[in-house]
């Protein structure tokens, strides 16, 4: 009976701090529910992120930015310290710029237009510089 006791003191005390801990009280914590557009502008950062560095990559981004003085790697850190906010902003307006066809539409409706009013004014007898016109 005394090997017993001895035996199940150390068990009820442990127990004991046991039952203790499971009906002390204890803080709830505190869960809230997170907006899924603070899921989507994480996500949406991290995406522009990695569309920015996808084209500084590019070995001619890079002559670019070495001709420039500016070392391709300073770029990245650059872009990794942007906020989530500025690097949608700047993918966005990345994409929106043109990629080199700019110039040569210009062109192509100048000429148009000065070719529709050339004959207008042919044609209204104004002038007279196509002769297939009568």
């Amino acid at each position: 009976m005394k090997s017993i006791r001895r035996s199940a003191k150390p068990v009820s005390l442990c127990l004991s701090v046991v039952m203790f801990l499971m009906f002390a009280p204890v803080h709830g914590l505190l869960a809230a529910l997170i907006p899924t557009d603070a899921v989507a502008e994480g996500q949406a950062g991290q995406t522009a992120r990695s569309a920015i560095n996808a084209l500084i990559d590019r070995d001619d981004v890079q002559n670019a930015l070495i001709a420039r003085g500016l070392d391709p790697q300073e770029a990245r850190d650059r872009v990794a310290a942007l906020s989530d906010e500025e690097a949608v902003k700047l993918a966005g307006a990345l994409e929106e710029l043109p990629a080199g066809g700019g110039v040569i539409g210009v062109l192509v409706a100048l000429i148009l237009i000065v070719f529709l009013v050339l004959l207008i004014t042919d044609l209204t007898g104004l002038t007279d510089v196509f002769p297939w016109v009568k």
